[in-house]
């Protein structure tokens, strides 16, 4: 493919998201194709936001998109 985009609901994940992070920048550094990853909050109430929000400020290649409720 020329590029890739994921796309990825989270809802009360601050738990595994620390492993998905390690996991997708495993699995994107193998690849040269450009790549979007959407991580998008949906209506959290734990502390996924503010780890989404942390993760795309640091990775260019990650978007965070906060939804106000599910």
């Amino acid at each position: 493919p020329n590029s890739m985009s994921l796309v990825i609901p989270c809802y009360n994940e601050e738990e595994v998201l620390p492993e998905l992070r390690r996991r997708l920048q495993e699995i994107i550094a193998q690849y040269s194709f450009p790549f979007e990853v959407v991580l998008i909050d949906d209506g959290s109430k734990d502390d996924t936001w503010p780890f989404l929000s942390q993760f795309a400020s640091e990775v260019n290649y990650v978007k965070a998109v906060r939804l106000s409720r599910n």
